[in-house]
């Protein structure tokens, strides 16, 4: 699964009282069905060695062990060239500079999308007002993991100037 990766473990063990078990990621515990989380920080695929130790009333014990493997995941980043805001109709060459992504999906935060790498984008404002702008990136990996990330985009209204000419001589 995607990092971060929640486990909650099944125990099948018969005839046992007590139980150890380490997760590979610096966690143990003595629960019959523990849970715990794991993390994958890396641009490949992290597998965990699980080791479960049932022992009996008698002190006899048996392990079995797991492999638990945590997908690489995508980091979503971007770059907007939004400085200083400019006024309208502005138009945004956005700088993807995501890692260990596949494909990619962008909300202009006014209604329209784009699922290219780096998609250019002419924003509008005749509010009167400055406007802003979410623009979210969403990154995916080939594994389906996930990343988002969001930068504002201001955009300053142009001035409706309008001139009358009267009695000129």
């Amino acid at each position: 699964g995607c990092s971060p990766l929640s486990v909650a473990f099944t125990n099948t063990t018969q005839n046992a009282s007590s139980y150890i078990w380490n997760f590979g990621n610096g966690e143990t515990s003595t629960e019959a069905e523990p849970s715990t989380e794991f993390f994958n920080f890396t641009n490949s695929d992290s597998t965990y060695v699980i080791t479960c130790t049932a022992y009996n009333v008698f002190g006899c014990g048996s392990t079995d062990t797991l492999y638990v493997t945590v997908y690489a995941g995508a980091l979503a980043a971007f770059n907007d060239n939004n400085t200083p805001p400019g006024c309208a109709p502005f138009q945004i060459q956005f700088d993807n500079t995501s890692l260990n992504a596949g494909s990619y999906h962008w909300d202009f935060g006014d209604g329209t999308t784009s699922d290219v790498f780096e998609p250019a984008r002419l924003f509008d404002n005749q509010t009167g007002f400055i406007q802003t702008f979410n623009v979210t990136l969403y990154a995916y990996s080939v594994n389906g993991c996930n990343d988002t990330v969001t930068h504002p985009i201001i955009v300053y209204p142009l001035p409706d100037f309008s001139f009358d000419l009267s009695d000129v001589t």
